[in-house]
């Protein structure tokens, strides 16, 4: 599951943020004397609860992925183990 959270994410911006691009400039150009009212009353609540709700779900799954591992930590107890038993070449 390692980075599934921000791949879907980035695939539902890259799909969505085109497709609002075009029905909001679509709206503002079929309602030229109504434009402010139209952006400030319908495109920018949607789109506000839309990214809303998206952040939500994307730290919802995230948590529930579990916390995130330090760098260079692995999950398996004897990796560790077994690179501190091997000799160097100085030793032998």
């Amino acid at each position: 599951m390692d980075g599934q959270v921000p791949n879907i994410s980035d695939r539902i911006m890259n799909r969505i943020l085109p497709l609002e691009l075009l029905v909001g400039e679509g709206l503002l150009v079929v309602f030229q004397k109504r434009h402010f009212l139209i952006g400030m009353k319908i495109l920018i609540p949607i789109i506000v609860i839309f990214h809303g709700l998206l952040d939500i779900l994307v730290i919802a799954e995230a948590d529930s992925q579990g916390p995130l591992a330090k760098p260079g930590a692995s999950d398996d107890p004897t990796a560790s183990a077994s690179t501190e038993t091997q000799d160097s070449p100085a030793d032998t």
